[in-house]
């Protein structure tokens, strides 16, 4: 019988996810967890943070999946200027037209925050040792202010439950504060980060939260608040926790675990990624010198964010310009027969075997070294201007690239070492979900929109809350500004 309830608790705690929007705010009960049943053990605590864990996955419906709309990763990157998105492109996408249901799905993650805040209140009284009480709790604290920083991030303050006495109380509050939101995720990871692992980096624990996500989770709350004094130490603790840049950009992504990736979604037979058949051309055989399965050609890097790399960058390893076609014939950028390019170039982070890269079995990076150094650069630049110690930190990243930089024009000013860092993230962070906070917080991204000749405005900086939890709340719960 506890076997079943192990099974049955961990599948709900999945599923959670994809409850329909007749309740989207409140927690949805389907058994009463208390000290005297749940959890007794420590299989059965796992169970129930494998649950947490699995809304990070990268396959169908997870906040790292390549192509869903209920994707942070996805929409993150397919609203900005290093995706020519062709699935999006139906009059929402970059297009700055979303309509008012359009980006609402990570709303699904408020009852998966109220089940966090179950768990916590359930395993304090539990009678499993304090040391795993401790480390359990630390987890879920952190996986909590993980999901509050994602919806934070595209709808601003959201009610959360984070009471475990009014779990069960049914009556609607206003949107809380921004300052009393960004408290709380504060608080949790201030509060994790004494009690998690140090780097889980080829260790069995590879996959669960550690010392250093948390506080990249810390440091970007800071810095998208322009709090840099704030940003500042956080970020330089990350930089004593043992992580270093591989001297090759491209084995990033083929070495799992390796010393530079902080945190990746895992993968698996079951847990597949999706990114190779998302970007992939339905006529492609191979490219970069990898055989490939056809895929279904929706994504491709537009040609003005490619021709920001200098021609001998080596970042530019993962991005293909040509393919072999299945009629053997090669496709080429601006050649008489260029196939599927016109659309763009073919990202291709992952240059794995064919093995691999077909049954999509390597983990998604989403966590890294190389974002640590460029945020300090420019937690430094915001701080005290172009100096010294902000160029030294950069050029870390951008030596292992190739990338030269042009040193009197990138440090003149504040503003032309910002503009520098700004492209300089996207060359190195390209689709791996940072885009769209990094041209926010750098003032980019609406002036990139109009630039496109999009209805950009500053309303965008937001997308705005789903009709059907206005109404769920009887208009108690407030619209974004614009909306």
């Amino acid at each position: 019988m506890k076997k079943i309830l192990v099974t049955i608790t961990l599948l709900l705690c999945i599923c959670v996810n994809f409850m329909g929007c007749k309740k989207q705010l409140e927690p949805e009960f389907f058994s009463q967890l208390t000290s005297n049943n749940f959890p007794k053990t420590e299989k059965d605590a796992n169970a129930i943070l494998t649950g947490f864990y699995a809304n990070f996955r990268h396959d169908w419906m997870g906040l790292y999946c390549a192509i869903t709309r209920t994707s942070w990763r996805y929409l993150s990157s397919t609203v900005t200027d290093e995706v020519n998105d062709r699935w999006n492109a139906d009059g929402m996408g970059n297009s700055f037209n979303w309509g008012a249901n359009t980006y609402g799905g990570l709303f699904s993650l408020a009852p998966v925050v109220a089940r966090t805040t179950e768990f916590i209140a359930t395993i304090d009284q539990s009678p499993l040792p304090a040391s795993l009480k401790k480390s359990a709790t630390a987890e879920t604290k952190c996986l909590r202010a993980w999901m509050m920083f994602l919806m934070y991030d595209f709808y601003g303050p959201v009610n959360v439950r984070l009471d475990p006495t009014k779990l069960a109380d049914t009556s609607y509050a206003p949107r809380p504060s921004k300052q009393q939101y960004m408290d709380w995720m504060v608080k949790d990871l201030t509060e994790a980060i004494p009690d998690l692992l140090n780097k889980t980096n080829g260790t069995a624990s590879w996959g669960k939260v550690n010392k250093a996500l948390a506080s990249m989770l810390l440091m970007k709350i800071y810095m998208n608040d322009k709090q840099w004094d704030k940003a500042k130490p956080v970020a330089e603790s990350i930089l004593n926790m043992g992580y270093s840049l591989l001297p090759s950009y491209k084995e990033v992504f083929i070495q799992e675990g390796n010393n530079e990736v902080i945190w990746a979604s895992p993968s698996g037979i079951n847990v597949p990624s999706r990114h190779m058949p998302c970007s992939t051309p339905w006529n492609i055989k191979s490219m970069l010198g990898q055989n490939v399965d056809q895929g279904w050609g929706g994504q491709f890097v537009p040609w003005d964010f490619y021709d920001r790399f200098q021609a001998a960058d080596k970042r530019l390893e993962t991005i293909a310009i040509e393919y072999i076609a299945v009629d053997n014939t090669v496709k080429k950028r601006n050649s008489p027969d260029w196939g599927e390019l016109w659309q763009g170039a073919i990202a291709f982070k992952n240059v794995l075997s064919y093995e691999k890269n077909s049954t999509g079995n390597f983990s998604t990076v989403a966590f890294r070294y190389a974002d640590v150094l460029l945020s300090l650069s420019e937690i430094e630049n915001e701080l005290n201007g172009p100096t010294p110690k902000a160029l030294e930190l950069a050029k870390q990243v951008t030596d292992r690239a190739g990338h030269i930089i042009n040193v009197p024009v990138v440090t003149a000013t504040k503003n032309s070492f910002r503009n520098f860092l700004s492209n300089e993230r996207g060359r190195e962070l390209y689709w791996e979900g940072w885009r769209r906070q990094d041209m926010i917080r750098m003032g980019t991204w609406i002036p990139w929109g109009l630039s496109k000749g999009f209805a950009a405005e500053a309303k965008h900086v937001l997308f705005p809350i789903p009709p059907s939890i206005i109404n769920e709340s009887r208009g108690i719960i407030a619209q974004n500004p614009g909306y």
